[in-house]
């Protein structure tokens, strides 16, 4: 199969992050707001369409059901959303990232990450940092905020991973920051302090991951992703928050993302990444799309999200292929089936 370039270099390794804790800073203030609407409605199918891709590729409708079954990720936020968690407010962390190993020479284009799958390869232009830790392969892991105390916090193991990214800050429909959510609160913990110093001291990169979930039938995300006012007012509250938090960067969780707001999601990737870049933040980029993503017509356009000046990489969900309504028993994330969509098809 004929991958196109823009995709192959821009596959990321799925991992689980589990990663000692430094001291916290002094506190800082932390916004409130009115309580949040947290879980989603009942799940209804995104407006969808087939699409064309400029090869002359149709992308199908996707099976039905695909776009309307809430994610694992989505799934856990929504039942952690009323946990009653309290944390600490802390300081902005003061460890900076530690550069760590040699550079490797590559050809310009962001690194192929694979998913454990046989011959991965590198692609090559600019000088890319050397992984930390004497990893070969970046291990992109999610940290959840319920798992932000100090029993669990005990276990991390920095030297597992590459990049960790903090799981969430949602965002509102009308581009702000959801300050009232448990989210919010624990990112600008003294326990996230705490995980941002350790991690900056071993050279293993820290990362916001701001989400929106669409399983309202998108309403929510088509008020955000349609109005460019409310994209440039969420971007500036993402790049104040990955400033204030010394942070390394963004992984974007819109999901699903409806067709209808293909365009509109890729310009607001290109214009974060922009404004990340512009103001000296924290400028690492990832996007997370469903696995099906190359398969089916969905709002991810996988060449447009990578293309120069959009986002570094994308963060494969390939998982959650077999579950408890399918009509066959089988792998959570398989890497080959013969009676589904699998791991390999979706890279």
């Amino acid at each position: 199969m004929t991958r196109p370039a823009s995709i192959v270099r821009s596959l990321v390794a799925t991992a689980l992050a589990v990663a000692t804790v430094a001291g916290a800073p002094a506190p800082l203030p932390v916004a409130a707001s009115s309580p949040p609407s947290s879980a989603w409605t009942v799940p209804a199918e995104l407006p969808n369409a087939p699409i064309r891709l400029d090869d002359g590729t149709v992308l199908p409708m996707p099976p039905a059901g695909y776009l309307s079954r809430p994610s694992v990720p989505a799934t856990l936020d929504a039942e952690h959303a009323d946990d009653p968690l309290a944390f600490t407010p802390g300081g902005r962390p003061t460890v900076d990232l530690a550069i760590l190993g040699a550079s490797i020479a590559t050809d310009g284009a962001p690194s192929v990450l694979s998913l454990g799958l046989a011959n991965p390869t590198t692609s090559a232009a600019a000088d890319l940092t050397a992984l930390p830790n004497g990893l070969k392969r970046e291990v992109f892991g999610f940290l959840p905020y319920w798992m932000l105390d100090a029993g669990t916090l005990q276990w991390m193991q920095y030297q597992l991973v590459s990049t960790i990214a903090y799981f969430g800050v949602a965002a509102k429909p009308d581009g702000t920051l959801a300050t009232y959510a448990t989210g919010w609160t624990a990112w600008n913990s003294s326990a996230m302090t705490g995980v941002i110093n350790a991690a900056h001291a071993r050279g293993v990169k820290v990362v916001l991951s701001v989400t929106m979930m669409a399983y309202d039938g998108g309403a929510q995300q088509a008020a955000l992703l349609g109005s460019a006012a409310n994209r440039v007012k969420l971007i500036n509250a993402i790049v104040a928050t990955v400033r204030a938090r010394n942070a390394d960067g963004v992984n974007l969780d819109f999901e699903p993302v409806a067709v209808a707001q293909r365009d509109q999601y890729t310009s607001f990737v290109r214009q974060l990444k922009a404004a990340l870049v512009a103001a000296g933040a924290g400028s690492r980029l990832t996007v997370c799309t469903m696995a099906g993503a190359g398969t089916w017509a969905t709002g991810y356009d996988l060449a447009g999200l990578v293309a120069p000046g959009a986002a570094d990489s994308l963060f494969v969900m390939g998982y959650d292929f077999s579950w408890s309504g399918s009509a066959r028993a089988g792998g959570v994330a398989p890497i080959e089936s013969p009676y589904i969509l699998d791991v390999n098809q979706s890279v």
